[in-house]
């Protein structure tokens, strides 16, 4: 029988298996009416599509036919709006091929459909998982074949090694422990390409049973961390102490990198909605400062706060130190995590949060402020005559000289700059200028809550125009606004004039504003972002 003929038949018989619905195992609800049945392996709802406009497209895919004669100019547009299902469709094998892999119609999939889903970066499923669907889908082609490779005869190995040899090469066996290649791999060795399976054969054999290729590579795709880092964090979501001998808990999969991807929200949440277990890597403009925080729940576009009491944000003072750490776990768990499509990877209300290029922290919801020194122990004006960096902490005041001040670091190292020997240090251990701390500055600015003018710090409500409170309606903001909006924390005047001179400082924190310790976004928590990188962490 020629095409002409063919095809044709083969379209009605299609539209006749559409048309009973004796069987089914895929539910696709459109519309506005709910489907009450739970007992379906797949139920996609399309709620933005109508009914009459769905059954044109789904005649279209079972029949190869568009008919849209009889179709008024409006509803054509809604054939084309609706027709976009195909990007729902591909997303949807992207982020849940789950989906795909557990139905029971698995075993009729594409191989080249099933190449794309092993070869998407962004599957959430181990490599083992991985290997063992592609030799269901091997094994199904093959019904004749047994699911016992123990009892596979030559043409046995060489009917399955045939079925399998285009989806072999896209399997990552590097990220499969030593055990998973002993047990689910090596029983099925005559599948495999012979200098692979040689190669392999050597490598595993000399690793530990629990331990990977990959982690001899002690490598990390990250432009801003090392694999100590990883480690390190590692323990941290384990809530191992940092002494704990146990490496290489976790795989960190690179989901997002600024420099490569972009920075700004949309972006953020077009790759990122709907992954859990992340981490977050911010590498401060001006200086070698590492921000980042982990988030065990999935990030969302809708706005809202999201409760965890397993997420946690840290910083790493000087980046390649990773001694030099700060970890702050949260404390209020109800606002743990911040969701809104305008922002990035966002935590806490204030804590750490990121909009496109730029973000800021102020200790809110977490443990501990991860950026910058408390402004109790800031000396203002007060510059250390050795590093001349203004003094934080400890202060020495020469008690023979004028105007000679130390902070804690140089003071054991005073004789390296031929201060004289028989000088003696008085210790100063806050600051005497404390009237110019945030607490007692005023902002001009009324509270929205208790119609006082605001001292200290200052939270403005990034949603609403003009919505200011004081720290203490602060802490009961979620009785008296909005729950889901969240808050600009605001530590100094928005606006100081600042004197410049040719040989003024640069501001101790980002080295880039000229003022005498520190420039007004730098004392308001605030940060520009040179890169940032988001990771999936999988447990190994």
């Amino acid at each position: 029988m020629d095409d002409d003929k063919f095809l044709p038949k083969l379209s009605q018989n299609l539209l006749k298996i559409l048309d009973d619905d004796e069987y089914h195992d895929i539910i696709i609800e459109v519309g506005n009416d709910p489907y009450k049945n739970k007992e379906t392996l797949v139920h996609i709802k399309l709620p933005n599509i109508l009914p009459e406009i769905f059954q044109i497209i789904l005649r279209y895919i079972y029949g190869g036919r568009l008919s849209l004669d009889e179709c008024d100019t409006l509803r054509i547009i809604k054939v084309l709006v609706a027709a976009k299902l195909q990007k729902y469709c591909t997303n949807l094998i992207s982020k849940r091929p789950d989906k795909i892999l557990k139905s029971i119609s698995f075993s009729s999939i594409p191989e080249k459909l099933l190449i794309s889903i092993i070869r998407n970066n962004n599957h959430q499923m181990s490599e083992i998982q991985v290997w063992k669907y592609v030799l269901k889908w091997g094994l199904a082609q093959n019904p004749e074949l047994s699911t016992d490779p123990a009892t596979f005869s030559k043409e046995d190995f060489n009917i399955l090694k045939n079925t399998l040899q285009h989806i072999v090469p896209f399997i990552k066996f590097n990220d499969l422990t030593s055990r998973e290649f002993s047990d689910e791999v090596l029983p099925y060795k005559k599948i495999l390409p012979k200098e692979l399976y040689k190669d392999l054969l050597k490598k595993f054999l000399n690793l530990h049973p629990d331990s990977k290729l990959t982690d001899n590579l002690k490598s990390i795709d990250s432009k801003i961390i090392t694999f100590q880092h990883a480690e390190l964090i590692s323990k941290w979501i384990e809530k191992f102490d940092i002494t704990h001998e146990s490496t290489s808990l976790y795989e960190f999969k690179l989901l997002l990198r600024g420099s490569r991807d972009g920075f700004t929200p949309n972006k953020f949440h077009e790759i990122c909605d709907n992954r859990s277990c992340t981490i977050t890597i911010i590498k401060a403009k001006g200086n070698n400062q590492i921000l980042g925080g982990y988030n065990p729940i999935e990030w969302k576009s809708e706005r809202g706060y999201v409760a965890t009491k397993d997420s946690f944000i840290f910083s790493f003072e000087n980046g390649n130190d990773i001694n030099n750490h700060i970890l702050s776990r949260v404390i209020n768990k109800n606002y743990a995590i911040f969701n809104d499509h305008t922002y990035g990877p966002s935590f806490g209300c204030a804590d750490l949060i990121l909009r496109g290029d730029s973000g800021h922290c102020i200790k809110d919801s977490y443990e501990k402020r991860i950026r910058g020194a408390l402004e109790s122990a800031l000396h203002y004006s007060i510059r250390c005559d050795c590093c001349n960096y203004t003094i934080r902490g400890e202060r020495w005041k020469c008690t023979s000289c004028a105007d000679y001040d130390l902070c804690q670091i140089c003071k054991p190292k005073s004789h390296i700059h031929n201060h004289p020997a028989g000088h003696r240090f008085q210790l100063i251990p806050h600051s005497k200028t404390s009237h110019r701390a945030p607490q007692f500055l005023k902002h001009y600015v009324i509270c929205d809550s208790c119609n006082k003018s605001i001292c200290g710090m200052r939270w403005k409500c990034t949603f609403c125009e003009k919505y200011n409170l004081c720290q203490d309606c602060k802490f009961k903001s979620s009785n008296i606004h909005d729950n889901n909006h969240a808050f600009r924390p605001i530590a100094y005047l928005e606006h100081i004039p600042l004197s410049f001179s040719e040989n003024a400082p640069t501001c101790d924190y980002c080295k880039l504003t000229c003022t005498s310790y520190m420039c007004v976004k730098c004392a308001n928590g605030e940060f520009l972002v040179e890169e940032y990188e988001l990771f999936q962490v999988i447990k190994r």
